[in-house]
């Protein structure tokens, strides 16, 4: 930028005009004079915004498919699919089936605080493959077959069957005396196809469709309960994917990481501005003030009822930390500069508005108005929430700056400049 700016000079010369002017003067009066209140208001209007922001809902995808896609047409008109997949440690034996038989009971009976149910279909070998795993006796085989009865009695004491058998395993056995028969080998057919859709080597695969979405208030809730079930029957040897675990897996890391990373971002931030001004009350107050601004920004959208979207807050977060604390900085170091040179507070307040207020106000206008078309104008949720949030939180921090820092530096000021 310095390069470019010496070798534009003439240019720069000849377009220059005379700059805006900005009321610092009246606005650092006005603030200075009522300090004690403002600062008592805005205190209070932070703390107001960190109790709402402490209760924020977080949304972890979007909303809805846009209907300016294909995908999100089709989703409008047909609705859509996430089903979630479980895999479950167990063989073939009875033992295992009805375990399996319990689990897809109790998910079947599932219901939300509304009373409709939260799964709404299941797909199973004990489902689908529900007649392959009936029971069946000698009298029956022969009523179905046409067979003589005392044959096929003969045939289940051959096989050691006893008093009666599970479908699957009467047709495994029944090429010894049906083999080449039509019927037995479509049967073993689909047999087949349903055991290499739901049976493995060592796990079977439940097929879920839930009944709720991602963007529900109970999401969470739901998914609880859909683990509860699991857990009751297999304990912590079970497996379960799909969209909506994805979903809830990242709902889950966020929120217990959420606390170490505004703690970390704080304690760099604060470590950075320490050095900085070698002092500790000034790099307290500058924190404070845009962290107030990020609690505000926060607790209009619970108040509002808007679930944030997390990539939103952690970016907003780091933009409006990052970012607007210069804001402060240039506020704050004025005021120091104008104090050292004899300035009262009184004085100097003012001097400092008139000093920074323009570079702040082009600086915080820019960011404002940026953010703000991009979140109205950009059709992709993700960019317009992080837009329209960047450019409420950037409004927040300017505001604060040159009302609440001012009010602040003033009543500091024998910790600031003494220890300045």
């Amino acid at each position: 930028m310095p390069s470019l700016t010496l070798l534009l000079e003439k240019a720069l010369l000849k377009t220059r005009h005379r700059p805006v002017r900005f009321s610092g003067d009246r606005l650092g009066t006005a603030v200075y004079r009522m300090r004690k209140p403002a600062a008592v208001l805005l205190v209070s209007a932070v703390l107001c915004g960190a109790f709402f922001s402490l209760q924020n809902e977080f949304r972890f995808t979007e909303p809805g498919a846009s209907v300016r896609t294909e995908a999100g047409q089709v989703s409008e008109l047909f609705g859509s699919s996430n089903p979630l997949v479980l895999l479950l440690p167990g063989d073939e034996s009875d033992e295992s089936y009805d375990t399996q038989r319990g689990l897809v009971r109790d998910l079947a009976s599932l219901r939300r605080a509304d009373g409709s149910p939260v799964v709404r279909d299941i797909t199973a070998m004990v489902t689908t493959g529900a007649a392959a795993l009936k029971e069946y006796s000698a009298a029956d085989v022969a009523e179905m077959t046409g067979m003589n009865p005392a044959a096929v009695s003969l045939f289940f004491l051959v096989n050691g069957f006893g008093n009666s058998v599970r479908a699957d395993r009467l047709l495994a056995a029944a090429d010894s005396v049906a083999g080449g028969n039509p019927q037995v080998a479509e049967l073993q057919k689909q047999l087949a196809a349903a055991r290499s859709g739901f049976v493995g080597d060592h796990y079977h695969r439940i097929v879920m469709e839930p009944a709720f979405s991602a963007t529900d208030r109970d999401f969470s809730t739901c998914m609880d309960t859909v683990l509860a079930a699991a857990e009751r029957f297999y304990g912590d040897s079970y497996y379960i994917t799909g969209s909506a675990m994805s979903t809830y897996d990242i709902g889950h890391a966020f929120r217990s990481d959420l606390l170490k990373v505004n703690l970390i971002t704080l304690f760099a931030i604060l470590l950075i501005v320490v050095l900085s001004f070698r002092s500790l009350v000034l790099p307290l107050i500058l924190v404070f003030v845009i962290e107030g601004a990020i609690w505000i920004t926060m607790g209009i959208s619970r108040i509002a009822g808007e679930p944030v979207f997390f990539i939103s807050y952690l970016i907003c977060l780091s933009i409006q930390m990052g970012a607007t604390i210069d804001y402060g900085i240039l506020v704050s170091d004025q005021y120091r500069s104008f104090r050292r040179k004899g300035l009262s507070a009184a004085e100097a307040v003012p001097a400092a508005m008139r000093t920074a207020l323009p570079t702040v106000l082009t600086s915080g206008i820019i960011l404002v108005t940026a953010g703000y078309v991009i979140g109205k104008l950009c059709s992709i949720y993700y960019i317009s929430s992080i837009g329209l949030l960047i450019s409420r939180g950037a409004l927040m921090s300017v505001l604060l700056v040159l009302t609440l820092l001012p009010a602040l530096l003033a009543l500091s000021d024998r910790w600031i400049i003494r220890r300045g």
